[in-house]
């Protein structure tokens, strides 16, 4: 793994705003490896707190793991597409700093790892610069494909889970030849970095299992009938859920898979004392109800819908 075989390198990159979440997932992966010790954190950030500092440390620490919090200049990012906070950017160059590795795993902020990453760490990338997970059924894939000349049948992988070599990585120069696709291509990009990533890195990616990266999006496709990605891939199985989009578990009033356990590793953390969540377990509560409320309306009014269009064309 590294000039010690016995860490394993994770890298977090966050402002304020993300640091509880990413606390949910230093917690979640440490309370899920049988190997807690091994891991260190390298967490990049800016504008973070010197109290949510010593908050991040404590939830490492609390675990006997490692953390080093190194702050990140992101005006280099200023001009960029922010879909995202520019923290997001700050992942294309934290290899380089760490090129001591032959591998690092990177992780998104709205994680819940309920996985042991160790094994991550066994992947044989061969000659691939990473290895990433690729997206489940999404109607932008077909496009992305259409619009940059590949085939309907080549993956284009989720940038949240990375498995970097960071030797070669910095030899290729990904960061910067990323950096500068999306800033030639700002006006026409959904997810900057990450179509970065997959049009750099063609032909360089290790597809790695679903279960690494399984998106939370399938969970309501599943119940709308628009997808049966959640059973076939997630129901049953540990796994590393991300919460993309909108729909965030500690956000008021969101139903989403995972919520109670999200919550539970919340509560392990001093982040608790935040308002990142409810502290009060009735009030959590509450917003799973509303949430839940929510959920069914939708769920409801996408069934009605699909029923009432397949009588009118019976």
């Amino acid at each position: 793994m590294t000039a010690d075989t016995t860490t394993y390198p994770v890298v977090l990159a966050t402002d304020e705003n993300y640091a509880a979440p990413c606390g949910v997932v230093m917690e979640s992966l440490l309370q899920n490896t049988d190997t807690p010790a091994k891991f260190e954190f390298f967490i990049f950030e800016s504008d973070v707190r010197g109290d949510t500092k010593d908050s991040l440390r404590h939830v490492a620490e609390s675990h006997g793991a490692e953390v080093e919090i190194r702050s990140f200049d992101t005006s280099r990012f200023s001009q960029l597409p922010q879909s995202f906070t520019a923290d997001a950017y700050t992942r294309l160059y934290a290899p380089r700093e760490l090129q001591q590795f032959s591998r690092i795993l990177y992780l998104d902020c709205d994680l819940l790892v309920q996985r042991d990453v160790e094994k991550l760490f066994e992947v044989d990338l061969g000659d691939h610069i990473i290895g990433a997970v690729p997206n489940g059924p999404a109607p932008f894939i077909s496009e992305f494909n259409r619009r940059h000349g590949f085939s309907e049948e080549d993956n284009v992988f989720n940038s949240g889970v990375l498995l970097i070599n960071p030797g070669h990585w910095t030899e290729e120069n990904v960061g910067e030849r990323v950096v500068n696709w999306v800033e030639e291509n700002k006006t026409e990009v959904e997810f900057p970095d990450q179509e970065g990533i997959n049009i750099i890195l063609k032909d360089e990616i290790r597809p790695l299992n679903h279960q690494w990266n399984m998106e939370a999006r399938h969970y309501r496709e599943w119940w709308m009938g628009v997808s049966e990605w959640w059973p076939q891939e997630a129901e049953g199985r540990n796994l590393i859920v991300h919460y993309t989009g909108a729909r965030k578990p500690w956000r008021w009033g969101k139903f989403v898979p995972k919520q109670r356990a999200y919550y539970s590793y919340l509560k392990e953390t001093p982040f608790i004392d935040t308002g990142a969540m409810p502290k009060s377990g009735v009030l959590f509560n509450v917003s799973q109800v509303v949430g839940g409320l929510y959920f069914v309306g939708e769920v409801t009014r996408v069934r009605l819908g699909d029923f009432r269009r397949r009588v009118a064309g019976s």
